[in-house]
């Protein structure tokens, strides 16, 4: 479990990282951005599934299927490395949304339980916005679309960061 941790934490300080890049090195990221964003989608399907198998929660079947797909679709962006830009962005969206549905689902289930969870709400927002807009509009390979990609990555990692150091300080 420690080692799942471990991974949680590298993940999101390498996607706020190339969140940060996408926002200040548009052009240089275009080329990377396969290959990088292969690493993530696998890393993050990765974790969502081995933390879905490891604790038995809510939607346990959606979890592990979207995590399935993410690693997937991570293995996909690697090996071919010319994959669109516009096929990365319909994949984003859908994974952003499924996020958001997921939080939202998660923050709903804690209100219920009487438990504080503005911040949850949030983030689901910001998934399902993030997600509407990457799938209606997949502009490739402009420096805008870039940089707003950067932005979702960076708010990404950050909020892996953060989530992981309030899981901690719970403990």
């Amino acid at each position: 479990m420690k080692s799942l941790q471990a991974g949680e934490w590298t993940l999101g300080i390498v996607t706020t990282l190339l969140g940060l890049a996408g926002l200040v090195f548009p052009d240089a990221i275009l080329g990377f951005l396969s290959f990088a964003v292969g690493a993530v989608l696998l890393i993050c399907g990765a974790m969502l599934a081995l933390k879905t198998l490891a604790h038995q929660t809510s939607l346990f079947r959606l979890r592990l299927a979207l995590g399935i797909v993410l690693a997937a679709a991570g293995l996909i962006f690697i090996i071919k490395r010319d994959t669109p830009i516009r096929l990365f962005a319909t994949l984003l969206g859908l994974w952003a949304l499924a996020s958001g549905a997921l939080k939202l689902n998660d923050a709903i289930g804690l209100r219920q339980a009487g438990e504080k969870c503005t911040g949850l709400f949030l983030q689901s927002f910001i998934n399902l916005g993030f997600g509407l807009y990457f799938l209606a509009n997949p502009v490739s390979g402009t420096a805008l679309w870039v940089r707003l990609l950067g932005l979702y990555l960076a708010y990404l990692g950050g909020s892996f960061l953060f989530s992981l150091a309030i899981e901690n300080r719970n403990r």
